[in-house]
């Protein structure tokens, strides 16, 4: 399947679920909905994360407030479908890094990698960057803690 058909079947299956929503037609469902129709694209949204969409949906559109309409539930999808494919990159270039598959980086094995790229960082340059991303003081970076410097840095 090309990414084009992948693209149009998730819009497919959008548009199906916003119809089961929107029974009556009318081109939006009520937002008190949101949550099951999210749950029903396989998405299972956090308590704080529902409400801050709900927050974001009144202030977008007040014409509208109560409701979501096809194309503010399409966006939203597809902001979550984007995040998650980021989210899989980030899982991604964690196991490059983790090779052995104990869900840590630890210095030797950053040493490693850079070493295999190529790159001359120092030992002291490469502790700080453990150091840096080491939230929890184990010396070694877990991918909670990874995904954390990745989002600061702006690559997730």
């Amino acid at each position: 399947m090309t990414k084009d058909e992948g693209i149009s079947l998730q819009l497919k299956e959008v548009e199906t679920v916003f119809e089961a929503f929107d029974s009556e037609g009318t081109g939006k469902f009520a937002v008190k909905h949101l949550k099951a129709a999210l749950r029903a694209l396989g998405f299972e949204p956090k308590k704080d994360e529902l409400q801050q969409l709900v927050k974001d949906l009144k202030t977008t559109s007040s014409e509208n407030s109560g409701f979501v309409t096809f194309e503010q539930f399409s966006k939203l999808v597809t902001s979550k479908i984007e995040c998650n494919e980021s989210k899989e990159e980030v899982k991604r270039a964690f196991r490059l890094f983790d090779e052995d598959n104990t869900g840590k980086i630890t210095f030797a094995k950053l040493k490693k990698i850079a070493k295999e790229l190529g790159e001359d960082i120092s030992d002291e340059d490469l502790k700080e960057m453990i150091e840096e991303a080491d939230k929890d003081g184990d010396g070694a970076v877990s991918q909670e803690e990874f995904f954390q410097i990745m989002k600061k840095a702006g690559l997730y």
